[in-house]
């Protein structure tokens, strides 16, 4: 499997999107979760995931939220804003709604794919239904990241 983006620049504790290339050649938009071994170790023993999709506002931006639950409980609740006028969050929102399925990797804290596992895509409606609404103002994403510290608030909303 090949990625586009280093991991390196994903923290643990948080979530990625980057386009990933498979070793079939199939293109997808994929998301890689960053944990310690332990958590990590933890999450793929209990094998639940759920996903939520929230469009919300933020400073009078309509943005989309699409959050994961893992192995069940609260601990475990990520997220990323997409905001449709940022041309990268476009391009991902793009090519999440037409797929069927999203893959997640599973990333431990020396950038090591330890796991990598396929969804269905729950998110395909709300991504559509986010991408037809009336164009905003553009604001760049940076302004939203201060905002993911209240991913759980978001999943609680959702």
């Amino acid at each position: 499997m090949f990625y586009a983006e280093n991991l390196d620049l994903l923290d643990c504790g948080d979530i990625g999107n980057y386009i990933t290339k498979f070793e079939d050649n199939k293109v997808y938009s994929s998301f890689y979760l960053k944990e310690d071994n332990i958590n990590l170790k933890y999450i793929l023993e209990e094998s639940i995931v759920e996903m939520k999709a929230n469009s919300i506002k933020i400073n009078g931006q309509v943005v989309l939220a699409l959050l994961f639950k893992f192995a069940g409980g609260n601990k475990f609740i990520y997220g990323r804003i997409y905001n449709k006028n940022f041309d990268l969050d476009k391009e991902h929102l793009q090519m999440l709604v037409f797929q069927d399925r999203i893959p997640i990797c599973f990333v431990d804290s020396n950038n090591k794919i330890i796991a990598t596992t396929l969804v269905e895509n729950d998110f395909k409606n709300s991504i559509k239904d986010y991408i037809i609404k009336k164009r905003v103002k553009y604001i760049p994403s940076y302004d939203f990241e201060n905002r993911q510290c209240k991913i759980k608030e978001l999943w609680v909303n959702a």
